[in-house]
């Protein structure tokens, strides 16, 4: 019964604001990257493989080749190939892509939204985002490393030294490494920067909100590379195991049994870990499927499988060995090599290979290790007396005793699966929509889970059935004489505390109307670090209050943290702001109002979504709250509709975002708002 799935790891809330990322921290060699939400690899044939979110492109990497080196920003993908210039994929919107020129790169590296590289001379070149100075490189020398942080880059010298720029409007100290020595690597992320000492230790500089600059003795020692994303930090020892320091909210710094490891990246709440062997581990959130690279490269990490009187252990060369009762020979696997999984059933064992095919030993009494046919095969699990295998194409195969039902109507049936589990008389799969079906004895409702939505995870065993979901909460359904299936408060948010919280920050988009007009006017005299200095007293209030009122009632609330959400949100709307000033001539008055105009657009229709998603936050899944949410956002288009086109009327030239593009990044900042808070 080896195949249950860990509920204890996602029931926290991952804040999607804290989701802004950075490339890792590229050293000589690496293979891995992990982005915002995708994670790529680099295989020894020089290719490059990419798996998680694809919205813009950025995991579209089929065709690359000789490419030595990648880089993984918010979203988007770069790759140095071996002739030194540069490929990238994903968006492009601020002119990160446009790489095409670039001739003589020995290493490329990502941030947010801007690229980096170094050149064979030691020059430095950078493109796409430059709000804060980060890609003003041009008089950089003798550089032997780069960094590309969110809003700044930073360069390693060739005598240890270290120099930055950006953070111009958002100054944290992170750019405050004038006085580094004897530095080897420099890794830049959200608001802070570390750099690896060549004694094995590590220096930092920014801000530490998350705990992610601590490196306490002895353990942060023979260090030989770091990597960081904006609320956790990883660093590699020499003897290959891997320490963690920070939020780990997702177990995204649970790497303490992590051996062989020869290098590591971090995207926004996850961990990869390279295995000599070239097998990848992860630890962390799994939102955009981005785990999916443990099947990239040849070799297997070592793993282990608990039969009922029986234990299995998968090493790392694909071999395979087991101790325990072996009356029925589930023990010999001493022919068995280029394993990739392993499973352990009631008196038997499965092994799936690297080829898609399967192997078993042991009790066969039910027929369940007649799996000689079976191909494609991407997951197995061993069901006490009968066998389950998941295929790349999201169909199932069985094999084993039905005495319950447990494999009626599941061959050839069940379609759309990526994964499956089952206990002694039932089997359940997850399908890749977030639904499950289930068959098999149902005597205490353990298959009752045609309603379930949004599953990422599902386990079976005994009489019950328990579901993950991607909200963090749990569900569960079957016999509960124990309390088993008591998970109902499992994860679950105040929606009082959610509905105030987004109530907060529908203030912050007309706080900020007054600043960014006069910015419009007067873009050299008014910063976006102006606008957020400003008090800002509804939202602070509001979000004291939805925290206190939680409190006093013992609930959890959001886990969001007030800073970045503000943060985020005037970030978002500079970004809307500054597209739409670029569209114009500054020089034009008529041009200027036009502006100004499409901004208090903007800025009042992000505050009414937000104030729409807060009421329905009250009741969420409440017809009548749903059908109002849908009111005020028709009722808020109009207006925007109205708006936009009585700006243009005037006869003012505008090259900026079209309304269908505005309409498009405000959905995207309410939707991450509301999925975040």
């Amino acid at each position: 019964m080896n195949n249950r799935i860990s509920m204890a790891t996602g029931l926290l809330f991952v804040f999607i604001f804290q989701t802004i990322i950075f490339s890792p921290c590229l050293a000589s060699g690496a293979e891995i990257a992990a982005g915002e939400a995708h994670t790529v690899g680099l295989k020894s044939d020089g290719t490059v493989a990419a798996t998680g979110s694809n919205d813009y492109g950025q995991c579209d990497v089929n065709d690359w080749s000789g490419i030595i080196h990648v880089a993984a920003g918010d979203n988007h993908t770069i790759g140095l190939r071996a002739n030194g210039t540069v490929v990238a994929t994903g968006l492009n919107d601020i002119g990160q892509c446009s790489v095409t020129e670039w001739t003589g790169i020995t290493q490329v590296a990502a941030g947010a939204r801007h690229t980096v590289v170094l050149k064979s001379d030691g020059t430095v070149g950078a493109v796409g985002l430059n709000y804060d100075g980060q890609v003003e490189v041009s008089g950089w020398t003798g550089i032997i490393q780069v960094s590309a942080g969110t809003y700044h880059t930073i360069g390693l010298k060739s005598d240890g030294t270290v120099v930055a720029v950006g953070g111009d409007t958002r100054d944290y100290g992170q750019c405050d490494v004038s006085g580094w020595t004897n530095i080897i690597q420099v890794c830049a992320a959200y608001y802070h920067t570390l750099g690896l000492r060549s004694d094995g230790t590590v220096v930092w500089a920014g801000k530490n909100w998350y705990g992610q600059c601590y490196f306490p003795l002895p353990q942060w020692t023979g260090i030989t590379q770091v990597s960081t994303s904006y609320s956790h930090t990883v660093g590699l020892k020499s003897d290959g195991t891997v320490v963690a320091t920070g939020q780990n909210n997702y177990g995204q710094c649970n790497v303490s049994g992590w051996s062989d490891i020869v290098y590591i990246a971090t995207g926004a709440e996850y961990t990869v870990g390279l295995r000599s062997d070239g097998t990848v581990v992860s630890a962390g959130s799994d939102n955009d499927g981005r785990w999916e690279a443990k099947v990239w490269f040849l070799g297997v990490g070592p793993s282990v499988a608990a039969g009922t009187q029986h234990s299995v252990y998968l090493k790392p060369d694909g071999t395979v060995t087991a101790t325990g009762r072996n009356d029925s020979g589930q023990c010999d696997l001493s022919g068995w090599s280029g394993i990739t999984q392993v499973s352990a059933g009631f008196s038997y064992i499965l092994g799936l290979r690297s080829d898609g095919t399967v192997a078993a030993v042991g009790s066969n009494d039910r027929g369940q290790c007649n799996i000689g046919g079976w191909l494609g095969i991407r997951q197995t699990a061993a069901c006490h007396f009968h066998t389950l295998g998941l295929k790349s194409d999201g169909t199932v195969v069985t094999v084993g005793s039905n005495d319950n039902g447990q494999r009626s109507n599941v061959d050839g049936v069940w379609s759309g699966i990526k994964q499956v589990c089952g206990s002694q008389c039932h089997t359940v799969g997850l399908k890749s929509d977030g639904t499950v079906v289930a068959v098999g004895s149902n005597g205490y409702g353990q298959c009752n889970v045609s309603g379930w939505t949004g599953i990422t995870h599902v386990t079976a065993y005994g009489l019950h059935t328990i579901g993950l979901k991607s909200d963090g909460t749990v569900v569960a359904v079957g016999m509960n004489n124990y309390g088993q299936c008591d998970v109902g408060n499992w994860g679950v948010t105040s929606s009082a505390c959610v509905s105030r919280k987004l109530k907060a920050a529908s203030t912050v988009c007309k706080s900020l109307t007054s600043c960014f007009i006069k910015s419009i006017k007067d873009p050299a005299g008014v910063s976006l670090k102006d606008c957020i200095g400003k008090p800002m007293k509804n939202f602070e209030k509001g979000w004291e209050n939805a925290e206190k009122a939680a409190a006093k009632k013992d609930q959890e609330c959001s886990s969001a943290v007030k800073e970045l959400v503000l943060e985020y949100i005037c970030w978002k709307l500079d970004g809307i702001k500054e597209q739409i000033y670029s569209g114009i001539d500054p020089n034009d008055k008529k041009a200027v109002n036009l502006a100004i105009a499409l901004v208090k657009a903007v800025n009042t229709r992000c505050s009414s979504l937000l104030s729409a998603e807060s009421a329905y936050a009250k009741k969420p899944g409440d017809p009548k709250k749903a059908e109002k949410k849908t009111k005020a956002k028709s009722k808020a288009d109009i207006k925007f509709q109205k708006a936009y086109d009585k700006a243009l009327s005037k006869g003012a030239s505008y090259s900026g975002p079209a309304y269908d593009d505005l309409i498009t990044m405000m959905d995207n900042l309410v939707n991450n708002a509301r999925n975040g808070i």
